[in-house]
């Protein structure tokens, strides 16, 4: 090791599923949820771990409920990314989640509402900080930073980290949930991201 890259260990936010998800968790069918849902003729569904929501769509859930879905998919993506990570890795990152980190995330690192291309949107060297509209924190807790920009409100919480792509590098799972100031909008969203070097940027890997 060198270039102020330090050994890390895999590491999954324990609010997400009231536990922390260990390298023995090595199936999704031991990741408990417990989640119940109203499908759209109003039959309940119960998915007692990840595992279960395999066989079913948003389309098969109620309305009303298509938030709490979208939160609980990614939550599960999120734990089948560490499930299948590598165990050994270097980090690069600070040990959390700070609002002077997350102004140094690429500008494209923002609830991906239109649909837009990742390779078309990204801007060499363009971070939140940069942002055209500028980015306003508006909140610090565990593992979690809220931002503003403009009237889109998006709280970033990081949910796990481990090496995804087998580079040897520590990668970080980010779950974005978001609203929009005086409108209906809504929803939650997710990047993954790395940190090739202690001086380089954090970049995008992946993101919903």
């Amino acid at each position: 090791m060198g270039d102020g890259a330090v050994s890390a260990q895999p590491w999954f936010n324990h609010s997400i599923f009231g536990r922390a998800l260990t390298p023995q968790d090595d199936s999704l069918d031991m990741v408990q949820i417990g989640a119940k849902f109203y499908g759209e003729e109003g039959a309940t569904l119960v998915f007692n771990t990840c595992s279960d929501l395999a066989n079913y769509s948003k389309t098969d859930i109620a309305y009303e409920q298509y938030l709490f879905w979208s939160t609980v998919n990614i939550n599960c993506l999120a734990a089948e990314a560490f499930i299948d990570s590598s165990p050994n890795f270097v980090s690069y990152w600070p040990e959390s989640l700070t609002p002077e980190l997350l102004l140094t995330f690429p500008s494209v690192a923002t609830p991906n509402i239109g649909r837009q291309s990742l390779a078309l949107a990204s801007k060499d060297g363009v971070t939140l900080a940069d942002a055209r509209d500028g980015v306003e924190i508006t909140e610090v807790g565990d593992n979690f930073v809220s931002a503003t920009q403009k009237t889109l409100n998006t709280k970033y919480l990081l949910v796990a980290k481990a090496d995804f792509n087998f580079d040897g590098i520590e990668d970080w799972f980010v779950r974005l949930d978001w609203n929009i100031s005086g409108a209906s909008g809504i929803g939650t969203d997710w990047i993954a991201l790395t940190k090739l070097s202690a001086d380089s940027p954090p970049m995008i890997l992946w993101r919903g």
